[in-house]
């Protein structure tokens, strides 16, 4: 999957003037803040046995969109499409613009900061149900971090702008998902402290 340069894909003023990065910045200082984990922390089932599961139901345990109701995931099911990673490929690059976000079907990615030129540490591992390429629905639409397939991974991928459209058009769609993001980016941020933290205790 290639990333390339693209426009703003949400608007700056809606919901009664409340932008998109600002509902997650609020949500996500309010969690911590109340340091309440349960707040963040989706359950995100495995796929047993290798059984393919349908995409809706993968959608209803994604922790990006479980918080949609049934009508709700029938629009975003209608907007994904099915991609295949093998291994050692590169979903999205740290520093480069991303178009496209990403729910694990089944699969392992690697979560890499790039420390260097020819320097990457793994700071988490994403897995069946999470998300990876969330930075290309908020500005600058950048990628904080590179994420490469570990194992054969099969996603359901967004277009971001098409997202975008649909944020404009359904407010609480546009909410429900700003707030999973915010989740996100907490739980990676996290790890991130708690990897560096284990780096700097070693040193």
């Amino acid at each position: 999957m290639q990333s390339g340069q693209h426009s703003p894909v949400l608007p700056h003023r809606n919901l009664q003037g409340t932008a998109l990065p600002r509902i997650c910045q609020c949500i996500a200082v309010g969690y911590i803040i109340r340091n309440n984990e349960n707040l963040c922390r989706a359950e995100h089932p495995t796929v047993n046995g290798g059984q393919q599961v349908d995409r809706l139901e993968v959608l209803r345990k994604s922790e990006l969109f479980h918080e949609l109701d049934d009508e709700q995931l029938g629009i975003i099911e209608k907007m994904c499409t099915s991609e295949v990673f093998e291994p050692g490929t590169t979903i999205c690059k740290q520093d480069r613009k991303e178009d496209k976000i990403s729910v694990i079907e089944e699969g392992l990615v690697a979560i890499l900061l790039e420390v260097g030129p020819l320097s990457q540490r793994q700071v988490q591992a994403a897995s069946n149900f999470e998300v990876v390429g969330w930075s290309a629905l908020i500005e600058p639409y950048t990628c904080t971090a590179t994420a490469k397939a570990t194992e054969k991974t099969k996603v359901l991928a967004f277009d971001a702008k098409e997202l975008g459209r649909l944020f404009r058009s359904n407010p609480e769609i546009m909410y429900k998902v700003g707030s999973a993001v915010a989740c996100v980016v907490v739980k990676r941020l996290r790890s991130a402290y708690t990897q560096l933290l284990g780096v700097t205790s070693q040193d």
